[in-house]
């Protein structure tokens, strides 16, 4: 699995900063991955590697990450600035066919925003689904705030876009490891004369 802040701290990358829990949630992640990989914590024979001996000669798989590795993800994740400066880095590291540091990664799949079904999602808006090779229904989520976050980013780079009215957005299925490229264009009024 690729490894970033937010398979460190066991978060969705989909969990809005605006979400009224938001900080509580990311606090008690944080607490809860400090305690689980503390090197005081950790029984014996276990490593950074993510590999721990348990005795019996069975090997569990949980990931071990360091305290600076947690500390960062924490910093990162919990100021909206840095969090979206880290958003913008990691879907350009994905999109360009890197996993972030510096790996190949593979599996990313494109899909029209046709391909998705739309459900209105009461006064926040609506959102578009798409279910997942893993069997979750509602695999991949695309919120028409996030549709709007992508606008803005847009708009912000406007000249090095070129007036492109194409866009698009790299999201996570929220029951596997498994990643889309949603694409759409972006349609004016004078677009339909």
């Amino acid at each position: 699995m690729t490894q970033t802040h937010y398979t460190i701290l066991s978060i969705p990358q989909s969990l809005q900063s605006a979400h009224k829990n938001y900080q509580s949630l990311l606090k008690k992640s944080y607490h809860r991955t400090l305690l689980r990989c503390h090197p005081d914590k950790l029984p014996a024979g276990a490593s950074v590697a993510g590999q721990v001996n348990q005795g019996d000669g069975i090997e569990s798989q949980e990931e071990i990450y360091t305290i600076d590795q947690i500390n960062t993800a924490y910093k990162t994740l919990s100021s909206p600035a840095l969090r979206q400066e880290y958003d913008l880095a990691l879907r350009s590291a994905l999109s360009k066919g890197t996993n972030g540091d510096g790996g190949y990664k593979t599996g990313l799949d494109v899909v029209d925003l046709d391909d998705m079904v739309y459900q209105e999602d009461g006064s926040a808006g609506g959102k578009f689904t798409r279910s997942c090779r893993c069997g979750a229904e509602e695999g991949y989520v695309l919120t028409e705030e996030d549709m709007d976050d992508v606008e803005k980013e847009v708009q912000q780079l406007q000249k090095a876009n070129n007036g492109s009215k194409a866009r698009s957005m790299i999201i996570g299925c929220l029951g596997c490891s498994l990643w889309v490229q949603v694409e759409w264009v972006v349609c004016d009024d004078s677009d339909d004369e």
